[in-house]
């Protein structure tokens, strides 16, 4: 993969959608070899993956998914327990997403086993952050129509 595939500025990726920046970091992960073969297109890599950590940063931070105060305690299934545990899976993906920046410069040095399992990381990554975005949507949608006087 050349690097003028995507912009390498970070600030250029920041503006980028969640989505975007999964499809590019798909992209890179198609084309691994090339990715990865020296610590300057490694370090192209990183920069998708420091964009995405800074937007999973900031949407954790402004706590994005909130439950109402007024509401009955979380119980198994209720939209409070599901906010809660979505909020939560924000701290374990911010984790894994570390930790593979900080692998992420390492890459050309690896062995071939060492790679494939670092690409099979970030691929789940990239698989958990689909459900999830696709989770917090789907509630988000789901306490909309319930306010609008849908069931609840």
């Amino acid at each position: 993969m050349t690097t003028t595939q995507y912009d390498d500025r970070l600030d250029a990726l920041v503006k980028a959608s969640t989505g975007e920046l999964l499809a590019m970091i798909e992209q890179g992960l198609d084309h691994a070899p090339q990715s990865f073969e020296t610590r300057s297109s490694a370090k192209q890599f990183k920069r998708l993956l420091d964009a995405l950590h800074a937007k999973l940063r900031r949407h954790h931070a402004a706590g994005a998914l909130s439950m109402d105060p007024s509401s009955s305690p979380p119980t198994l299934g209720s939209t409070n327990c599901r906010m809660l545990r979505l909020n939560a899976e924000h701290s374990t993906m911010l984790g894994i997403l570390g930790h593979l920046c900080a692998e992420c410069y390492a890459m050309s040095g690896l062995s071939p086993d060492e790679q494939e399992l670092f690409i099979l990381r970030a691929r789940e990554l990239v698989a958990v952050f689909r459900r999830h975005t696709a989770e917090e949507a789907s509630l988000y949608y789901h306490t909309v129509w319930r306010d609008v006087g849908g069931e609840g």
